[in-house]
């Protein structure tokens, strides 16, 4: 037991993790600039920038794009999680791709991803208990780019998870994975983007802004479909796709009231969790 919670290497991996991220806050942020300039461009409304809502996505974004999100929530707890996983799955990994050569390496690891996230994104919409958490996410009734980093340390924990453990599975060389998951954070930025974008053709795989705003959409047909999180053709294959003509006319939760402040959202889930088990 206390091999499994031996967190020494902890220290190792926040200086390797500290050091990578002023490269990748510039170039996150140039990306998120030039969405803004789209929607600017495009003639959206970027007033809601001065927002509270927007304000309140600004500090989410803020401390994922320093790591500080991560430092507090998920590298604390990374040792424990992979020393955990090997525990309960000793044949990982599995070096089911170690001899592929790097393109098929991240074909895979983007297939397997996706399909596994897509179950995980469906899971937290069908659970109670996850939905507080992650309706903390779909609490934004004005979506920007940022709002793509508006999630409960928990939804992050667990989408990172899923993440990992694919990785792990894979037997994944660490650039690939950190390579996709800047995919994934700069195609997640641009889903959120505030701009009526499809990609023609390419919709039937890939998702667009327009796509993805449907899972957003308050109207009720529009609810819990649209899952997918990089290829829409998850969607298509389970039955939960719907197709986007135009962006929908609101956004958020429906009867749901969500303080538009970081610390309270932080707070809200487990208040509600906790009133749940007391009955109340």
């Amino acid at each position: 037991m206390e091999a499994l919670f031996d967190l020494s290497g902890i220290g190792s991996r926040l200086l390797t993790f500290f050091s990578g991220q002023a490269p990748r806050l510039m170039v996150v942020a140039g990306f998120l600039l030039c969405f803004v300039l789209a929607e600017r461009i495009c003639g959206r409304d970027w007033r809601k920038y001065a927002r509270r809502g927007a304000r309140t996505d600004g500090i989410y974004t803020l401390l994922a794009l320093t790591g500080l999100y991560s430092l507090v929530f998920w590298l604390p707890v990374y040792g424990v999680l992979d020393k955990l996983l090997t525990a309960i799955l000793p044949a990982l990994p599995l070096e089911l791709t170690h001899s592929w050569p790097p393109a098929l390496q991240l074909g895979a690891f983007l297939i397997a991803g996706d399909f596994f996230a897509y179950w995980t994104h469906r899971a937290m919409h069908a659970s109670p208990s996850l939905w507080a958490f992650h309706s903390i996410h779909h609490s934004q009734v004005e979506p920007t780019v940022l709002t793509s980093y508006r999630f409960h340390f928990v939804d992050t924990l667990l989408l990172n998870f899923v993440f990992f453990a694919v990785s792990r599975f894979l037997s994944l060389p660490v650039a690939t994975w950190l390579l996709v998951m800047g995919i994934v954070e700069l195609i997640s930025c641009l889903q959120h983007a505030n701009l009526d974008w499809g990609y023609g053709p390419l919709d039937s795989v890939l998702i667009s802004p327009r796509y993805h705003s449907i899972h957003h959409s308050l109207a009720a047909e529009h609810r819990d479909r649209n899952f997918a999180m990089l290829f829409s053709f998850w969607d298509r294959i389970f039955g939960t796709a719907v197709e986007a003509r135009r962006l929908p006319a609101a956004y958020g939760v429906a009867g749901d009231d969500i303080p538009e402040a970081f610390f309270s959202q932080m707070v809200l889930p487990f208040d509600r969790l906790r009133r749940t088990m007391r009955g109340e």
